[in-house]
């Protein structure tokens, strides 16, 4: 795996883990 694949990944599970915790925060 090349490190351009490693941040691009990174990047993506960042912002899931992101989105995720939002929904849960933001869930009555």
């Amino acid at each position: 795996m090349t490190p351009g694949e490693l941040h691009s990944k990174y990047k993506i599970n960042t912002a899931s883990i992101t989105s995720i915790t939002a929904r849960i925060a933001y869930n009555p």
